[in-house]
């Protein structure tokens, strides 16, 4: 159906129809940087003293400010009291979420509120972002042209670039977390009208065996492209041709065998065969990576650069050719190597902040940038890779569940640098950077999909070895030796 539904899409062409679909995506990633990276702006750890009452005179203050010393005019004795009040650092921040949130710094219980309290945000952040990605990233590929898929697939990243360059602008002039949430949420009421103008993949429809319905989109498709399909009859036809080939002869199975099936295992389709349980483990594993040392880097700005402004507008900076240079590499060389390279040299560059010292700040900054860099060209490549890899009846599904170990890798990252990092200076550049060595090594059992057809049913996903493969070289010789056996009289 691959090569059929493609010659299809030929026919289509590329006009306003496929642009809507391009447009939306392009806007809803321009829109996530500032709910993915709220963090950083939103609940900073803020320098703050103790502020004791006006009619005390402090002779000490703790140095953790959860105390301070008074002398007592009537006893002559230190005494000491809690503090209640707080006089934060407003040098960089005016107000922020973490400022509300902890009414009380001091005591094992309050820290314990207050990072339960940051973990429910950024979980709720990721939670309103992320579902939706995955729709809005696999629709624009399933109504792309063969010839166009990895330049949008690669392009739709970029948003996402400028999206976090001006989340990091908008923050340096507005410094009150309550105005800066309502200036980056209120762009999302205009996503609404977009919806309405999409509709759903002819692709997905076809083999869900909604024919008819696939046959109406297609048509306005090309009314909307200014193109000419086949007459309604032939276009109906290859709809049913389509649909037989997908349409796969139930095999016979004993009641008794049948009742004895587990329903979780004969349920999840991402699980019925071992390719699949391959493929989906280790885009999982990778998104998870991927999130993680992402994140990880976007939130490392006190770590690796004085100003947290700067570093997030650089660090969507060095997301461009990231985003932009992968695309015309995909093309050349294929999916799976730059892949890896990405992920291996961004786990390098990071290994390497271990060594340097922070003093060299322009060095340490280099190569953080370095790593957001790499792991950005690999994030955005993977997506396009496992909208080619995975196959269509459950592209949506994988995508979906995928997704879900890059919410919780995004949602780990606040705790090893805000957390891990004062404790263990050298630990995030450690985990972030071997991460990205496992990440790279995991996609080596992957096919290449370059110039191949999207596969649309799970048997149509290639089997995957995990064992080393033989050179072609090595092949050859094997082969030979084997006719000469042959062709050796018993």
């Amino acid at each position: 159906m691959g090569n059929k539904f493609d010659e299809l899409l030929t026919q289509v062409g590329t006009g306003w129809w496929n642009m809507i679909y391009f447009i939306t995506t392009c806007y809803w990633y321009l829109l996530i940087p500032p709910q993915v990276l709220s963090g950083v702006y939103l609940t900073p750890l803020v320098n703050h003293t103790c502020l004791p009452p006006p009619l005390d005179d402090p002779v000490e203050i703790s140095s953790d400010s959860c105390s301070y010393l008074v002398n007592n005019s009537f006893s002559g004795e230190v005494e000491e009291f809690p503090c209640n009040e707080w006089e934060y650092d407003t040098s960089v921040y005016i107000n922020t979420l973490t400022k509300e949130i902890r009414q009380e710094v001091c005591g094992s219980r309050d820290a314990a509120n207050l990072r339960r309290s940051r973990f429910l945000h950024q979980l709720r952040q990721q939670l309103l972002s992320h579902p939706r990605s995955p729709v809005h990233h696999g629709m624009p590929l399933e109504v792309c042209e063969v010839k166009y898929r990895s330049v949008v697939g690669i392009l739709t990243g970029l948003p996402w670039a400028i999206g976090t360059m001006a989340w990091g602008g908008v923050a340096s002039q507005v410094r009150d977390w309550r105005w800066l949430q309502l200036y980056v949420t209120l762009p999302f009421v205009l996503i609404i009208p977009l919806l309405f103008l999409m509709d759903e993949s002819p692709r997905w429809l076809i083999v869900r065996g909604q024919c008819d319905r696939a046959r109406e989109i297609l048509q306005k498709a090309a009314r909307w492209n200014k193109t000419q399909l086949p007459s309604e009859e032939a276009l109906k036809k290859l709809m049913l041709d389509i649909k037989e080939e997908l349409v796969e002869p139930e095999k016979p199975v004993l009641k008794e065998k049948q009742n004895r099936r587990w329903t979780f295992l004969k349920t999840p389709a991402l699980c019925r065969t071992r390719p699949m349980r391959i493929i989906t483990f280790i885009f999982s594993l990778n998104l998870f990576i991927s999130a993680l040392v992402f994140c990880g880097l976007s939130l490392s700005g006190a770590n690796y650069s004085a100003d947290p402004f700067i570093y997030i507008v650089l660090g969507g900076l060095m997301e461009v050719p990231g985003y932009s240079l992968t695309a015309p590499l995909i093309n050349r060389v294929g999916r799976k190597w730059p892949t890896i390279w990405g992920y291996v040299l961004s786990g390098i560059a990071i290994l390497l902040l271990v060594f340097i010292p922070d003093n060299i700040q322009w060095l340490v900054m280099t190569l953080a940038m370095l790593g957001k860099l790499c792991n950005s060209g690999a994030f955005m490549i993977i997506f396009v890779y496992m909208s080619e890899v995975l196959p269509t009846e459950v592209r949506l599904q994988g995508v979906g569940a995928t997704i879900m170990t890059c919410q919780l890798g995004a949602t780990i990252a606040p705790y090893i640098t805000d957390f891990v990092g004062p404790l263990v200076p050298w630990a995030p550049s450690v985990i972030f950077g071997v991460s990205s060595l496992v990440a790279g090594v995991a996609m080596l059992p992957l096919h290449e999909t370059l110039d191949a057809p999207m596969p649309d049913t799970i048997n149509d996903v290639p089997n995957i070895s995990l064992k080393p493969r033989l050179s072609r070289r090595k092949r050859d010789v094997v082969v030979d030796e084997e006719e000469k056996l042959n062709k050796q009289p018993a």
